[in-house]
């Protein structure tokens, strides 16, 4: 929508209307939303929540914006060229879009398979000395969620062998 608006800025310039005003409110926008920006990203990573850092950086993206209708429009204001405020639009649409992907990425975590990298390696039967009939995991995932590491994998065990004693196995060593 960016792209599309700036290109009709392109095609029909048009001179701006009090655009000190405009950049007044503009900045003070940006100042409030970079304090958000700030706060949420080093609460974020304390916390280790990656929905607090991904807001973080998409309000960062909104601060980036900010700065770019400020060059843009204190340009066309001083010099008469009407083309830089649709110009620099342009410009702040693609790099929404590369941050755009930089979310998806952060979402998926390391090796696109969750959070913790040195978990994603599959596991045999020496991994589980207290779980002589296990044969080996795969499929692990992680994923946290504020100071809660969530862990999801496949444990392989003999075909022969019921859910109920398939349980016994696991059951003692989880924490309640």
């Amino acid at each position: 929508m960016i792209l599309r608006k700036a290109y009709a800025g392109y095609l029909q310039p048009r001179i701006l209307d009090a655009p000190w005003q405009g950049l007044a409110v503009n900045a003070l926008a940006g100042a409030v939303n970079g304090g958000w920006c700030w706060t949420l990203i080093r609460n974020g990573r304390r916390l280790r929540s990656p929905s607090l850092v991904a807001d973080g950086r998409h309000l960062l993206m909104a601060v980036i914006s900010s700065g770019g209708v400020l060059v843009g429009v204190a340009l066309a204001a001083l010099t008469g060229w009407t083309v830089l405020d649709p110009a620099l639009a342009a410009g702040v649409a693609v790099t929404s879009f590369g941050q755009a992907g930089g979310h998806a990425r952060l979402a998926r975590g390391p090796h696109g398979r969750g959070c913790c990298a040195e978990a994603s390696r599959p596991c045999s039967r020496s991994s589980y000395p207290s779980m002589p009939m296990a044969s080996w995991s795969h499929d692990l995932r992680t994923r946290h969620a504020g100071r809660i590491t969530f862990i999801e994998f496949h444990l392989v065990l003999p075909g022969q062998m019921s859910v109920a004693q398939a349980h016994d196995i696991w059951a003692p060593q989880r924490r309640p």
